[in-house]
């Protein structure tokens, strides 16, 4: 089951979850993973995705807490065929599913300018306790939530990660890493 779906040329990130025919998680340390031109091709590589955490600490649970991601060099649009074989655990299981390689990706280049967004947002003279994205609007808003606001910031903007509603940032940001 994929977990991303918006690839360009070149090295990609892909995530996905392991479900067995009775629609149960299969999770262990790490998966192998092929990657092919053609469902009947040969693999011209191969990886190891790891199983890696999701949601936040204390949050709202989903079925899913972890997912196994790895990063595949996907050259040139078209479509790609991977096929994942956790490692270990009580059954032995495959997972098959493909990735198409558009021109460009849809997300922005590192220095290009963020998606707009029209969630409300943090920033000069706004009161924090009134940022929410809840609907509806839930004007509480934990500390822990908040990031610090720097207007024309040179150095890499903090990520937040909270269980509180997301503070999103709109336009002229530009996306650092």
């Amino acid at each position: 089951m994929p977990g991303t779906n918006d690839y360009g040329p070149g090295r990609n990130r892909v995530s996905f979850l392991v479900v067995d025919k009775k629609s149960k998680l299969i999770e262990t340390a790490q998966a192998r993973v092929w990657v092919s031109h053609g469902l009947k091709q040969k693999p011209y590589a191969q990886t190891i995705a790891t199983l890696e955490p999701i949601g936040v600490p204390g949050g709202a649970e989903a079925d899913a807490q972890n997912i196994y991601v790895a990063t595949l060099d996907m050259p040139k649009p078209g479509k790609y065929w991977i096929l994942a074989e956790p490692i270990g655990g009580s059954k032995k299981i495959q997972a098959l599913g493909n990735a198409v390689v558009l021109r460009h990706s849809a997300a922005p280049e590192v220095g290009e300018k963020a998606i707009p967004s029209k969630n409300p947002v943090l920033g000069p003279g706004v009161d924090p306790k009134t940022v929410t994205t809840a609907e509806p609007p839930a004007f509480t808003v934990s500390p822990a939530a908040l990031c610090t606001y720097r207007d024309g910031a040179a150095a890499p903007l903090p990520l937040c990660a909270s269980s509180a509603p997301v503070i999103a940032a709109a336009a002229p940001f530009t996306l650092v890493r």
